[in-house]
């Protein structure tokens, strides 16, 4: 490890110690944080967050500027001095930023882009590829430099005060290059790098190098040792000088370090810091939670004085609660060219919490639904009992107890239906009773409420579909000749069913056969209804038809990729592939939405306002968004994550061992 002995070291102004750090604000982005880079010179922090939004926020914690980008982001970066910003998109597209983060310039796509780092002043941009290529492009996006290394260099740095590019692979490189692209020395790095930074002159160059420490290179490629903290080092940066730098761990461990690596400060965070840096004087540094929270800190808190905020809180202090108070400093602004900070309205909290289940591994596999009106939470876990909270958390009624596996619920205004593999149980809304059916069955592998009529649709074996009355009457029982794969209930006690030999099959109320379409070539369908027609979703062919009654087409629509399920929004019908990619058709057959914003498991519903929303986990956050990624708000919680229902109503889910829920208040 480097010493206070160390000839380099000791030529530049030594360290001095520092009291505890204050956190000065705390800020909120609209979504899980991907990234944040700090602009030195210009005293702006670059953020950007996993719904694509740019955040540009002065060091009083005011947003200067908000933008969101068409397309997934993979990298963002600001030149020093803020003159110059690059956005690269997942897909490779490279856009540099007026200072409105309107595109004014792209690049064509550079597939497999993986790094990006601006020179201080920002003519230059440098671009590393994942075939170990690493282009220098000018301001104009004119391609200078074409370098090779043996690996590809995920993290880059241009030095302030001398014409060098620092670079580091993943694993097992680390390289200084002239910017024409000669080398000025590599060496083999032995250990898996999370983050570059150097100081001004470049005298001090910093990898950190998770369970190897932080590896610490002179301007030459000397390396001088390595400082170990505890723990794994992921990210690291250090000031112009080289006197101070700031270190976060896996582990959720802050640390700043003065040059000889004496530790002057360290703590532990709620969550492992997702990207920090520390300004040019080593006088402040700003961190980034991957949940969104961005934090700074005074490094000399006695020094902050005259910006217009509340007074500086501990370190230790929740930045969460620090979010409101930027709120109340900007509002006391007179400067209105400068907008309000990152709002916290996204955030909310449940509207009730209760402790619903024995273990979380219970609430983990539990199935929920809701009923809109009167708004109800409906629990079924593997304690093999069906159990209904009211609106305000109170639970109003447990069910007997079945038996048999598997768990399936379905509902409606006034009723819920729920079973295993074998039994099925009714509960009443109005009368807040339930009942099981009398009959065993066999292998139930799908299950409606038809509410028009006042009955169940059951199937059974994959080849018996039944109806029922409510209080467990069977009304009749039809034997398909191939096992059935999905099926919808329609007006009139008619419903179809799609089977595995690629047929759809229409069935009356009297289980007679009203109408069929056959694949040509065979082909597994999956099914909805919208409105009276069913529609279809052929998957390998690519295909989104509309049936009427009798199975004839009304109209057929061709999706981009092969999608394998379809569902029902409102009005509309979404096909979705198992990348997410969904596709929102109209009643007649028209592409409304294609977006790639949503992960595969997020959950597609209709909120108060019939407006079509996602609901899905991030990052340890609950969202909604919209079906083009628009967080519309999310909830941030530490407890574990677990199943999910969403309505008109509002959102259910289990947190832990509690059940949650939120009204929707649209």
């Amino acid at each position: 490890m480097p010493t206070a002995s160390d000839p380099e070291i000791e030529s530049r102004p030594r360290s001095i110690d520092v009291p505890r750090p204050l956190a000065r604000w705390s800020q909120l982005t609209d979504a899980p944080l991907a990234g944040l880079a700090l602009a030195r010179e210009a005293g702006l922090i670059l953020a950007w967050d996993d719904a694509h939004n740019i955040h540009l926020i002065d060091v009083a914690g005011r947003r200067v500027r908000t933008n969101r980008a068409p397309v997934p982001l993979n990298r963002v970066a600001i030149s020093d001095d803020g003159s110059q910003i690059v956005a690269v998109s997942r897909d490779g597209d490279v856009w540099w930023l007026a200072p409105t983060l309107e595109p004014r310039l792209q690049q064509g796509k550079h597939r497999n882009l993986i790094g990006a780092a601006l020179s201080p002043r920002g003519e230059l941009l440098a671009a590393s590829l994942s075939d170990s290529h690493t282009l220098i492009f000018d301001q104009n996006g004119r391609r200078l430099v074409n370098l090779l290394t043996t690996r590809p260099l995920k993290h880059l740095n241009f030095l302030a005060g001398q014409p060098c590019l620092v670079g580091a692979a993943e694993y097992g490189l680390v390289a200084c290059f002239d910017l024409d692209g000669e080398p000025r020395w590599q060496d083999a790095l032995w250990s898996s790098a999370g983050h570059v930074t150097t100081s001004g002159e470049g005298y001090a160059i910093l990898v950190a190098c998770y369970g190897h420490g932080i590896q610490r290179y002179a301007l030459d490629g000397t390396n001088e040792g390595a400082y170990h903290v505890g723990g794994g080092v992921a990210r690291v940066s250090i000031d112009f000088d080289g006197r101070l730098f700031a270190a976060a761990t896996l582990e959720g461990e802050l640390l700043l370090l003065n040059a000889v690596g004496h530790v002057l400060w360290r703590d532990t965070l709620p969550k492992p810091v997702k990207e920090l840096a520390i300004d040019a004087a080593g006088e402040f540094v700003v961190y980034g939670l991957e949940t969104g929270e961005i934090t700074l800190l005074d490094v000399f808190p006695r020094a902050a004085s005259g910006d217009g905020g509340t007074a500086p809180r501990t370190a230790a202090t929740s930045p969460q609660s620090l979010a409101g108070d930027a709120l109340t400093r900007a509002a006391a602004d007179n400067d209105q060219s400068v907008e309000p900070p990152i709002p916290a309205k996204q955030l909310r909290e449940p509207t009730w919490r209760v402790a619903a289940f024995d273990e979380e591994s219970q609430a983990e596999t539990a199935v929920l639904c809701l009923v809109p009106s009167p708004a109800r939470v409906v629990a079924f876990s593997n304690r093999k009992l069906v159990e209904i909270y009211s609106a305000t958390g109170e639970r109003i009624h447990r069910s007997d107890k079945m038996t048999g596996v598997g768990r399936y619920l379905d509902c409606d205004s006034s009723a819920v239906v729920a079973a295993t593999d074998r039994e099925v149980l009714f509960y009443d809304v109005a009368t807040n009773s339930s009942v099981r059916f009398p009959d065993r069955l066999t292998q139930i592998s799908h299950l409606r409420l038809d509410g028009e009529s006042g009955e169940i649709v059951i199937v059974e074996d994959r080849e018996y579909l039944n109806r029922y009355d409510l209080s467990g009457r069977r009304r009749w029982v039809h034997r398909f000749d191939s096992p059935i794969e999905s099926f919808a209930l329609g007006a009139d006690r008619t419903c179809a069913v799609t089977t595995e030999d690629g047929r759809l099959i229409v069935v009356d109320g009297d289980k007679r056969i009203i109408g069929e379409f056959r694949t040509a070539p065979r082909e597994v369908l999956q099914m909805a209804r919208l409105g009276p027609s069913w529609i279809t979703l052929a998957s390998k062919s690519q295909r989104v038809r509309s049936h009427q009654l009798d199975g004839s087409i009304e109209w057929e629509a061709t999706v981009p990729t092969e999608a394998w399920r379809l569902a029902r929004i409102g009005s509309q019908v979404a096909a979705r592939d198992a990348t997410g990619r969904l596709y929102l058709l109209d009643t007649r057959g028209s592409l409304l939405v294609d977006s790639t914003e949503l992960p595969p498991e997020s959950v597609l519903f209709v909120n108060a306002s019939g407006e079509a929303a996602a609901l899905y986990w991030r990052a340890g956050n609950l969202m909604v968004t919209d079906l083009v990624g628009h967080v519309r708000w999310r909830y941030m919680s530490p407890a574990t994550l677990g199943p999910v229902a969403a309505g008109a109503t509002g959102v259910a889910c289990a947190l832990g061992r509690e059940l949650a829920f939120f009204a929707d208040t649209s």
